[in-house]
């Protein structure tokens, strides 16, 4: 897992990159990844994704969906919901930039995740996302920072 902030001449701020082997919650588990932790004052304007190689287990075909979102901790999918990166099911290879419409603020100690799995629904019944072999995604966030208001 790679999470970074982005020079200021690209669009996005912050990036990060999670491969298969970066998961390791157990079947009907969710798991999340830092991408950043804004200032207080500052919004989410944009969130994106790009799925590198979709996700899959080649030893279950039943396997079909691993979904992703990306919102904060309490609120996974705020920012975007449930898109399926699972090379059984349907997946979306690209989106964004997606306008956040959600209009939160946040404090400077809440994070921005990139979610695997959301409330459970958007996984397989039974699967876990540590049997994934094969995947990698990147995510992407825009902020606006109080300052720059």
């Amino acid at each position: 897992m790679d999470a970074r902030p982005l020079n200021h001449d690209q669009f996005f701020d912050y990036m990060i990159e999670v491969e298969h082997s970066d998961l390791t919650a157990a079947a009907d588990t969710e798991q999340n990844f830092e991408i950043c932790t804004p200032p207080a004052g500052s919004h989410a304007l944009f969130v994106g994704h790009k799925t590198i190689t979709q996700f899959a287990d080649a030893s279950d075909g039943a396997f079909t969906a691993s979904d992703i979102s990306i919102g904060i901790a309490a609120d996974v999918d705020k920012f975007l919901n449930g898109t399926d990166i699972n090379a059984g099911g349907t997946p979306v290879d690209y989106s964004g930039p997606t306008a956040c419409t959600a209009d939160y603020e946040f404090d400077g100690d809440t994070a921005v995740v990139l979610n695997f799995g959301g409330d459970t629904s958007a996984l397989t019944s039974g699967k876990a996302l540590a049997n994934l072999d094969s995947g990698k995604v990147r995510a992407f966030v825009k902020i606006l920072r109080a300052e720059d208001i």
